[in-house]
């Protein structure tokens, strides 16, 4: 009888360095967001957005744009608002990227978790708004999902069959 084969660590490594880059990704997307987001309580970067919004070509952008900008009309505490979720979704990414930078098994589970939970609205999103770019996210999601599960998935067993 021989013993089962452990998964190779340089893989294992490799493959959560890789994810935990992803993360560290979205984590520097989403504060740039957020400071541009709290720039616009004041009104002179209210009246610069605008600008650019109106020299936009007619289409998805522009549309998308111009709602933003009529949403963000509305009373100062919904920048804040969305300021601090922008903020509040960074510091989760840069939690997962950390903990799976240091191969952490509770950052896997999160990483599953919280990226599972954002696909359903990212299916509706390019469901109601397709584009290229949505498409990639939803995929790259989808399969850091899929691949972090499945991994989980195959030590769990692992483990079990290595316990008496």
């Amino acid at each position: 009888m021989t013993a089962p084969v452990k998964p190779s660590v340089v893989d294992r490594t490799a493959f959560l360095r890789i994810v935990a880059v992803y993360k560290f990704v979205q984590t520097a997307v989403l504060i740039a967001l957020g400071l541009a987001t709290m720039r616009l309580v004041r009104p002179e970067a209210v009246a610069s957005f605008e600008a650019w919004v109106e020299d936009l070509p007619v289409g998805y952008v522009q549309h998308v744009s111009e709602r933003f900008l009529n949403w963000i009309s509305g009373p100062t505490n919904r920048i804040m608002i969305l300021g601090a979720a922008l903020f509040g979704y960074a510091l989760l990414f840069l939690v997962e990227g950390v903990g799976l930078w240091l191969q952490r098994r509770w950052a896997e589970w999160l990483t599953v978790v919280a990226t599972g939970m954002l696909i359903p609205p990212e299916i509706y999103e390019c469901a109601t708004h397709p584009s290229a770019m949505l498409f990639l996210l939803l995929a790259v999601n989808v399969c850091v999902v899929w691949l972090l599960a499945k991994r989980l998935q195959h030590e769990l067993a692992l483990q079990a069959r290595m316990q008496p």
